[in-house]
Parts: structure tokens; sequence; C-alpha cells
């Protein structure tokens, strides 16, 4: 089995070969076990089956294996030990997570700025999170109604970040970012990004609040855009209650009239997403056109306008 098979040049393991390589000058043969020691602890670490099998061929049909049973046992020992030292996963991630970051780029520079990332499950986007968070570099405050999305590389331990963006037409796309995650330990993390022609840094150091996601509680009452909008069939609506008490959320057209209430009862502290399939209080289907959302409370009244298109 040739290594030019494998994408593993691209990760991490890659370098822990050629800094053991380099130490010394080894043998043609001595490479050949460091090589497949490397590949077998680069396929465990994938977490499939096509990995796996391929970990159970290496230690059990390869002549070396066959010729130093001892090796065999030490492929294993190492390769627990390699996994364990990468074991996150994605939803390790989620929660309230609180430090400082360092940007150095032509135009900005600080050290140890306050940071926050609240990340949770949520979005449409499979093997993603969605996150919020205080840093300008991450995430656009202006488009603090739309999803924000974080994904995890194990194989390449990284970290994702798609901030999103609007182009010059009007469209919304995203911004990928790529964090290398230099420290982990489950309640605290490093991790930075390095821009391809090397003139931006960006470092996130942070500790996990102790706090459980639904303690984590807005300041105040806000109503957010809608999204998507335009839209067809439907769109969500968020907005944020710092304390409980009752809500109306509805729905009026041009002329004023309340075509759908879609709550109106107590509502728990928290954020809140609700969902308008573009049908009035008959079930019916409205019209194209511009609606008005408005949310009540005894202490805030907010509106805004979204389009709905067939």
């Amino acid at each position: 089995m040739g290594c030019k098979k494998f994408p593993w040049k691209k990760s991490a393991i890659w370098d822990i070969y050629i800094s053991i390589r380099n130490c010394r000058g080894y043998s043609q043969s001595e490479n050949a076990v460091i090589e497949i020691i490397i590949i077998y602890i680069y396929l465990y670490n994938q977490d499939s089956f096509f990995g796996r099998r391929y970990c159970i061929l290496i230690v059990t049909k390869t002549s070396i294996m066959k010729v130093y049973p001892h090796i065999k046992f030490a492929v294993i020992a190492v390769s627990l030990t390699a996994w364990g030292l990468n074991a996150q996963t994605l939803t390790d991630f989620i929660g309230d997570w609180t430090g400082v970051e360092n940007l150095h780029s032509t135009t900005t520079s600080y050290e140890n700025k306050s940071i926050s990332i609240l990340i949770s499950e949520g979005g449409d986007r499979e093997n993603f999170l969605i996150y919020t968070s205080t840093s300008d570099f991450i995430y656009d405050q202006i488009l603090d109604w739309a999803y924000h999305y974080v994904g995890y590389d194990k194989m390449t331990n990284q970290l994702i970040f798609l901030r999103r963006w609007i182009t010059p037409i009007g469209t919304i796309g995203f911004e990928e970012f790529l964090y290398n995650v230099i420290e982990w330990n489950y309640d605290s993390f490093v991790a930075e990004y390095q821009s391809e022609n090397g003139e931006t840094h960006h470092e996130i150091r942070v500790t996990l609040n102790t706090l459980e996601l639904d303690e984590i509680l807005p300041e105040k009452i806000s109503l957010n855009q809608n999204f998507p909008n335009p839209f067809n069939p439907s769109t969500e609506i968020r907005f944020d209650l710092p304390a409980e008490g009752k809500v109306e959320l509805a729905i009026y057209n041009l002329m004023g009239q309340n075509i759908r209430t879609l709550y109106t009862d107590n509502m728990t502290p928290g954020y809140h997403a609700i969902i308008w399939n573009g049908t009035n209080d008959m079930g019916s289907q409205v019209a194209t056109g511009m609606y008005f959302y408005s949310i009540q409370t005894s202490e805030f009244h907010a509106t805004k306008k979204m389009l709905f298109l067939k």
C-alpha cells in the first residue's frame, strides 16, 4: 500500500513523520516501519469503516508486523495515544467561551482583547453549528440576524468559521476562516488563523464558561431581522427576551391589517425563533408582497418589514 493513495501528507501527522525521520539517518527498513506506523495513526483517526479496516490490515497482514511482532503492540499503543490527543469532535465546542484574541494585520493590530464566542446547535448546514461572537474578525455584527456557522475538521484539526457577508448586489454569502487548534483541554482551547499571504494573523485563547447554555440570557429585549428575506415558502423570526413575560408576535399587511398572530402568551426568557410559513390565520397562502412583523410586550414594541415572493 503506497502512502500516495491517502491524503495524510496534508495532515499534522505528516509533520510528525518528517520530524522523526529527520532526527537521524534511518535505514530503508526503519523508514518503512515509521511510515506504516504513521499511516496507521492517520487512518485510525478517521473514525470511518474505511480507516479502521485498513488499520486491521496493517496490523495483521503486513510483512513487517509478522517479522517484528513486538512492533504490532507498539503500533496499537501509539495509535491509542494519538487518538486520545485528537479525540475532540464538533459537539465538544458547544458552549459559551470567553477569553482574549490577538490580531495583527496591515490595517489593525491589538493584543489581549476580550472575546466571547457562543456556539450552539441550530441552522440548516449539515455538520456545522451556529455561533455568535464579540469578535469583529470572525463575526459580522451587522448581520447578527443571520446564521454564522462553525465546523470542525478532525483530519486537519481545524475549526472552520463561516462568517456572513453581503455582496454588492445584495446577496448573502460566507467568508471561510480556517483555524488550527494548537491547544485543547475540553474546557479551554487555543486556535490561530494565518492568511495565505501571511499578512494577517488572528489568535483565539478561550475558556469554557461554567454556566449552562440555558442560563445564558440576553441583556436586552430585541427583534431581529427575519431570515431568509425575501423568502418562499417560509422564514424564521428571531427575538431575544431577558425576562419572562407576555409576548405577542403578529404579521400585518401594507394596510395595517393583522393577517396572522404567530404567538400570544407568556414566554420564558432566552433566545427564541418562530417560523412563519406565509399563511394567514385561515391557513390560506398570502399574496406576494411586503409584510410587517411586530412584537409587543408590556415594556417593548418593535416592527420590521419582510418580502414574501411566490
